[in-house]
């Protein structure tokens, strides 16, 4: 890729990532920001009004800025896709509506078994931090979000679609785009493992031959004509083509939508690692931070972060591995303009609900008759003790917000903190 000049629009983590990898290159691109920001010496920033009226020759855009904002004659993209394209590493991407951190975590676990891998994207750090110097035997492993597939054109060897659900709608236009940028993923990449009970996610095999599908399915046997393999479940096991992989009841992660997760990164990495290395992977992993993750007691009450969970979808997916008649649930947050009404289906029967955010008048119109207990907070905090105050002895509180988290914290993982810490104060409390 050739430029003499080169911007970075907005001046967020990967961004900073690529100004470190610029700079060491002896390249000095101008910053680009909508507010002021601290810059290290020797680069020059542009701020406020005309921020998004470029000159430059590349233009590497925040995911948080829609390219078609952008105005200028530049080539548009964002720190993932330019990396990737220089990466000379086999590289695998991952994208869904849910279920892509641990599914990307676990491609790359399989993988480290018999080489080297590299973590990045959403789930960690920028790609640019690895893919220009990875091993050409290694591989980098990324989590794409649709904001940075929008104008995605990064090659890649493989890709993963876990699903497609109604997500990012205050920044996309219309479903539709989001569709579409997901679709992007499949049109770059020399293969695609693809979620065949995800109607939408199956017809994107039909951009590729099919020589270069993978399915993975949990309600399909027989394999379909388009695909070259096929991931399923028979008989209690996972399998691959027909042949035995592991158990599924000797796989750590529990609930069908993790078996989903597992079924895709076998579909993934199968060609490159061999079978026990799968099975050490899905017999000992636990999940990913925020996931489901068990955070402590109180009062003889099971305490569950979930916080990751920013759909009603994947709310949907976690509230299904509990006993809901032993379940508390905490719901709310930042509204990304969608609907909540799966929710009434899913935590049907659930022992009590508890909202608080910027959504929270939204979502109890989806759940105010889905059982006796539904209560509206004000704030976070006090969403945390009054979900407690309705758990009895052996019941599970779970923070699953089906919501992002910007209305009240920096990220999801900052909800997490304040969640854990409030429940290390409860246990204390107890104590006394």
């Amino acid at each position: 890729m050739n430029f003499n000049t080169a911007s970075l629009i907005g001046y967020g983590v990967s961004n900073r990532a690529a100004l470190c990898y610029f700079t060491k290159n002896g390249i000095h691109p101008t910053v680009r920001n909508e507010k002021p920001c601290d810059l290290p010496n020797g680069t020059s920033g542009i701020f406020g009004d005309g921020y998004l009226l470029t000159d430059e020759d590349l233009i590497i855009r925040s995911p948080s800025v829609r390219p078609d904002k952008i105005s200028g004659g530049g080539y548009i993209t964002t720190e993932a896709s330019f990396a990737l394209s220089l990466a000379k590493s086999k590289k695998i991407g991952v994208t869904g509506s849910d279920g892509k951190s641990t599914t990307s975590t676990l491609i790359s676990l399989m993988l480290e078994k018999s080489g080297k891998a590299y973590l990045c994207g959403n789930i960690g750090k920028p790609v640019i931090d690895f893919a220009p110097c990875a091993e050409e035997n290694s591989f980098i492993v990324a989590e794409l979000s649709s904001f940075q597939l929008m104008d995605f054109t990064a090659s890649l060897n493989t890709c993963v679609v876990t699903n497609i659900t109604e997500n990012h709608l205050d920044w996309h236009t219309s479903m539709g785009e989001y569709i579409d940028a997901k679709k992007n993923i499949v049109l770059n990449s020399l293969g695609a493992v693809l979620n065949y009970d995800d109607l939408t996610v199956r017809e994107f095999a039909f951009c590729k031959s099919a020589g270069n599908i993978t399915y993975f399915s949990l309600k399909e046997a027989k394999k379909p004509e388009e695909c070259a393999h096929f991931v399923t479940v028979e008989g209690g096991y996972l399998c691959y083509d027909g042949a035995k992989v592991i158990k599924t009841d000797e796989i750590r992660l529990k609930g069908k939508f993790n078996l989903m997760n597992a079924m895709a990164a076998v579909g993934a990495v199968f060609e490159y690692v061999q079978t026990d290395d799968i099975k050490e992977v899905l017999s000992s992993f636990e999940g990913v931070l925020s996931r489901m993750q068990f955070v402590g007691k109180a009062g003889g009450v099971s305490f569950f972060d979930s916080s990751i969970d920013s759909t009603p979808s994947r709310t949907a997916a976690t509230v299904s591995a509990f006993d809901r008649a032993r379940t508390v649930i905490i719901l709310g947050g930042y509204d990304k303009n969608l609907t909540y009404d799966i929710l009434g289906e899913a935590l049907c029967g659930i022992k009590a609900i508890v909202i608080c955010g910027e959504n929270r008048e939204k979502i109890y119109k989806a759940v105010f008759d889905i059982c006796n207990s539904v209560t509206v907070t004000q704030s976070f905090d006090d969403a945390v003790t009054q979900a407690f105050s309705k758990a009895e002895i052996g019941d599970s509180v779970l923070l699953s917000p089906a919501s992002a988290s910007f209305d009240m914290f920096e990220n999801y993982r900052e909800r997490s903190f304040r969640f854990c810490k409030i429940v290390s104060e409860l246990d204390k409390k107890q104590d006394l």
